[in-house]
């Protein structure tokens, strides 16, 4: 799994000026670039969520979503810095409040080979998933024993890892 953030960036302007929506597009022009300075396994998507109801109404708030995702976490928290100077510098270049809404964030999952192979071989010892036909056998199997011994004497801790 990939490492994530997401945010809504809502600049806030003066209607009939057109500052919201540049800051919009000056964002998403900025992000542009930045592609070409990430590493290329490094995502960044965004869309105009809000851009005005009429092409010819310039609207006093404009909205952009994105979302960038990165195999490291280390990474995208550089390129989230950059993503948020970008968004900073649209502001101050249209003279317009920028409101962040910071959505979601998730690191990536990292693997744990040592974990990994002690739970393949515990599976192993004891015999994997359960099926219904398993489970329908084990259920018997404790039902004799129960009847033989007092309960959870012939349930047997399994062996630890050297």
């Amino acid at each position: 799994m990939l490492a994530l953030n997401s945010a809504r960036f809502l600049y806030h302007g003066i209607a009939a000026h057109a500052a919201a929506p540049d800051a919009v597009i000056l964002m998403g022009n900025g992000i542009e670039f930045l592609r070409e300075h990430v590493p290329s396994n490094t995502r960044i998507h965004y869309i105009i969520s809000n851009g005005g109801a009429a092409p010819n109404v310039v609207p006093d708030t404009a909205e952009l979503y994105l979302y960038a995702r990165s195999p490291s976490l280390s990474v995208l928290d550089d390129v989230w810095g950059r993503i948020l100077r970008i968004a900073n510098g649209a502001a101050m270049m249209t003279d317009t409040h920028l409101e962040l809404r910071e959505l979601s964030g998730s690191a990536n999952i990292i693997p744990n080979d040592v974990l990994a192979k002690v739970a393949q071989k515990n599976l192993e010892e004891v015999g994997g998933f359960a099926t219904r036909r398993k489970t329908a056998i084990s259920r018997r199997k404790r039902r004799r024993a129960c009847r033989r011994t007092a309960p959870a004497i012939w349930i047997r801790p399994l062996r630890s890892s050297p």
